[in-house]
């Protein structure tokens, strides 16, 4: 299935799940909410390496993901996330097959929990916030080639698929009324990566919305 038919149903699907679970979350003091952003500073040193006449690294991800808040007081909550980015992209490769340049198709995806717990600097119709926590990945990676391309695998070597852990921090804004069951945010976040032994980096811009407690 095309990534971006399954961000639409992803996207679809929490959509959905927020408007009916909406009235509850706000009873139980919980809340349940979307969102979608990029990372526009993916800076991986395993993808980096694959390939050593350059770095296939693609500049940035979408994402698209979901939240639940688990816990408010006060100015405290603690935010449970999935979050999927994704990118498709060409790069060109140089080997010794005949023409010596191709362009090949390679695909990032990056499945992501995030653990955050907030503290509202500004709690009000106009809040501020910041925050941190831990968050753990799965990065795939894949290319695909066509059998006289076989020699491409020789020069680019993609690293293994995995899950790794990391830590992040974040800023961020939100927006709302007494009035309305739902509150929006923007944030910008930071979140170095463990892999293998060697640290990776994202920046994130994300909005969203979220219904019952922020």
């Amino acid at each position: 299935m095309p990534s971006s038919r399954l961000s639409l149903i992803m996207f679809t699907m929490v959509v959905l799940s927020c408007a009916l679970c909406s009235e509850s979350m706000a009873i139980t003091g919980q809340g349940i909410g979307a969102r979608v952003g990029f990372v526009f500073d993916y800076k991986n040193p395993k993808l980096h390496d694959a390939y050593k006449q350059a770095s296939i690294e693609p500049k940035d991800l979408s994402m698209i993901g979901g939240h639940v808040t688990v816990l408010s007081i006060s100015k405290l909550s603690a935010e449970a996330a999935v979050e999927y980015a994704h990118r498709d992209y060409t790069h060109e490769i140089i080997g010794t097959a005949p023409g010596g340049v191709v362009d090949v198709d390679f695909k990032v995806r990056d499945f992501a929990v995030y653990l955050t717990g907030r503290y509202k600097l500004i709690d009000g119709p106009f809040g501020i916030h910041l925050g941190g926590g831990l968050n753990f990945h799965r990065f795939t990676y894949g290319m695909n080639l066509s059998p006289i391309l076989h020699w491409v695998n020789d020069e680019v070597q993609l690293p293994r698929d995995g899950w790794f852990s990391g830590f992040h921090a974040l800023a961020g804004v939100s927006l709302g009324f007494p009035a309305l069951p739902f509150r929006f945010f923007g944030e910008a976040r930071i979140a170095k990566i463990n892999v293998s032994g060697k640290a990776s980096q994202q920046g994130t811009v994300l909005a969203g919305a979220t219904f019952g407690a922020f």
